[in-house]
């Protein structure tokens, strides 16, 4: 009995070893291998890079959006991620999503024996923090901690924060300290897109300063330097702008050409055709001022907002020109599609056209239709059409005898707007209205409201209130 007791001993001691060696071995496989979490992330971002040599961006940038997203502890792999996000957002002029990739990398913290991507991502982050002002002092405590690293680094910290620093002072209207700011960044960034960037702030400053000369040159810099920065657009507008305000329609011509040949789809490039169109005018040749502005139409088809308003421009210069009926046709035009921002602003136009003619019975259709389709939810532009209508429709019903309505429309009109402007001329409205109604002390209580609670009115308006006042307690 004692023999087998003994065996038995044995057997449980070699399996309870098994057990223990099996549980230390499993341990020690948890402790040396990769969680299959990290395993993933690391295949996304091989396949990421893969995929950037293939040139493949969009669908890189999908790889290591994944790994940010979904497997920030996996550091190593996350940090590199956000690393790549941040070079290809930068490359696409994305610089303002970069910062947040760049943002990740230092929160992440992972550094590699070349202290990559820490060491590359932090100086990244350290010069957008500069340019777009949110921490600068994050960008000045780098430099402070880093005070031997590569001196073009270095350099192009310096660039930004002086970018920076330019802009605030324009903000603050200091041009002397913003012409030095944006001069010390190109100096320290020559031939870089924030040189490029600060040449057109440069331009810019002198512009506001009316210093001609020394605008035309940063401007002329700008796009000798940088042909492909989106500012070069705005650039050569500026610069068409002051030529043609100085009548040197030779050098607006040069710089229309250059705008529509090269930079045909800006913003600048598809309204050039109102500018071409006012020269042609202004030189007395009225049928190459309507083509240029059927050119514009033409040339917009395919952006209803753009098509909308240049046919409120070609409208305009009907009207001008005493071509009535091409005007009114060319604003119905303008006006078809409601939806779009500057639609009713052309309804408005026909509205006040038919005001003019006296015809108080169409004008009034019009007015009440435009205040009928906006909202008080739209947006400001929008409601100051809403306002503009309702101040017409006003007009039209006191034309009509119709003062009760007017009245009430008046009130509304009040009620409505935030604007404290539109709110002494609603006010005004409503004064003029109980006056011309021989309602002597209803008129005197509106005039009196309106010096009480808007002592901001414009001088002409307490002039005017000012006599009715005199005139109706006389």
């Amino acid at each position: 009995m004692r023999a087998v007791a003994t065996k038995r001993t044995v057997a449980f001691l070699i399996i309870g070893a098994c057990v223990s060696f099996a549980n230390a071995w499993s341990q020690e496989t948890k402790d040396t291998q990769p969680l299959p979490g990290v395993v993933r992330a690391q295949a996304l971002y091989q396949e990421g890079m893969q995929l950037l040599k293939e040139g493949k961006t969009k669908e890189a940038e999908s790889k290591f959006s994944s790994v940010v997203l979904d497997y920030k502890f996996a550091k190593e792999w996350a940090g590199r991620s956000a690393f790549e996000l941040g070079r290809l957002r930068e490359a696409q002029e994305k610089s303002s999503d970069a910062i947040f990739d760049y943002k990740m990398v230092v929160t992440l913290g992972f550094a590699d024996e070349n202290g990559e991507p820490l060491r590359t991502g932090g100086w990244r982050y350290a010069c957008l923090c500069a340019y777009y002002g949110q921490t600068t002092e994050l960008a000045e405590d780098w430099l402070a901690k880093n005070p031997t690293t590569d001196p073009k680094w270095i350099d192009e910290v310096k660039a930004n924060l002086a970018y920076r620093s330019g802009r605030r002072a324009f903000d603050k209207s200091d041009f002397d300290a913003a012409i030095r700011e944006f001069s010390q960044s190109r100096k320290l960034l020559p031939n870089s897109t924030l040189a490029c960037e600060s040449g057109f702030w440069l331009g810019y400053t002198y512009q506001r300063l009316n210093r001609d000369a020394e605008m035309v040159k940063s401007y002329r810099d700008l796009i000798h330097e940088c042909p492909d920065h989106s500012r070069v657009p705005s650039a050569l507008g500026y610069l068409i702008g002051y030529a043609v305000r100085a009548g040197d329609t030779k050098r607006a011509e040069e710089w229309i050409g250059l705008l529509r040949d090269k930079y045909s789809k800006s913003f600048e490039g598809r309204f050039i055709f109102l500018t071409l169109s006012d020269l042609r005018q202004k030189a007395g040749d009225l049928g190459g001022a309507e083509k240029a502005l059927k050119e514009g139409l033409a040339f917009n088809q395919d952006n209803p907002d753009y098509t909308q308003q240049m046919w409120g421009r070609l409208g305009d210069f009907y009207r001008r020109n005493g071509r009535d009926q091409e005007a009114l046709d060319a604003w119905q035009k303008s006006a078809e599609n409601l939806k779009l921002r500057d639609a009713p602003g052309a309804l408005l136009k026909i509205g006040d056209y038919w005001k003019e003619k006296e015809d108080y019975v169409r004008a009034l259709t019009i007015f009440q239709d435009i205040v009928s389709r906006i909202t008080l939810k739209a947006i400001p532009q929008r409601l100051y059409y809403r306002f503009s209508a309702q101040q017409g429709a006003g007009y039209c019903l006191r034309k009509l005898g119709r003062f009760n309505e007017a009245i009430e429309l008046y009130q509304q009109a009040l009620n409505d707007t935030r604007d404290d402007d539109e709110k002494v001329s609603a006010q005004l409205c409503l004064a003029e209205t109980w006056f011309d109604m021989g309602e002597k002390v209803k008129a005197i209580t509106a005039y009196k409201e309106l010096l009480q609670k808007y002592p901001q009115a414009n001088e002409n308006v307490k002039g005017l209130v000012t006599e009715r006042l005199k005139k109706l307690e006389g």
